[in-house]
């Protein structure tokens, strides 16, 4: 009768010890999980920031709204804009006027002219080792 307990009360004692092990693990998982939490968020702010220089610096936000929703709408209106005038020019084309179709060659190489003209950001001002 005294070994049953005993053993019954080892089964025990390694049932809980188990769950203390798993709770500590999972405590430590929930930890690293809000260290890198608070590391996106502060990732989140400075691109945030960034955008927001960016775009006062083009001219596309006024230095008051410093709201992000205000934000996001001025980059998407600057973005579409950027879309739609970037569509006409090439509409303005003689070559696309007179209905004449370029190889694909010539048009992948206008692509990449577009892109070397267009101003992008350093990928060091996007990453958090800024």
């Amino acid at each position: 009768m005294w070994e049953k307990l005993i053993q019954k009360l080892e089964e025990e004692r390694a049932l809980r010890l188990d769950r203390e092990k798993h709770l500590q693990e999972v405590t430590e998982g929930s930890e690293v999980g809000r260290v890198q939490m608070v590391s996106l968020q502060q990732h989140f702010s400075r691109m945030e920031e960034t955008v927001r220089t960016l775009l006062q610096n083009q001219g596309a936000l006024d230095p008051s709204a410093l709201d992000t929703v205000d934000l996001m709408k001025a980059y998407k209106d600057k973005l579409s804009e950027e879309v739609r005038s970037g569509g006409r020019a090439w509409r303005r084309r003689p070559a696309a006027r007179r209905g004449r179709r370029r190889s694909r060659g010539a048009a992948a190489a206008e692509r990449r002219r577009t892109e070397i003209r267009r101003p992008r950001p350093s990928w060091r001002d996007c990453g958090p080792w800024r």
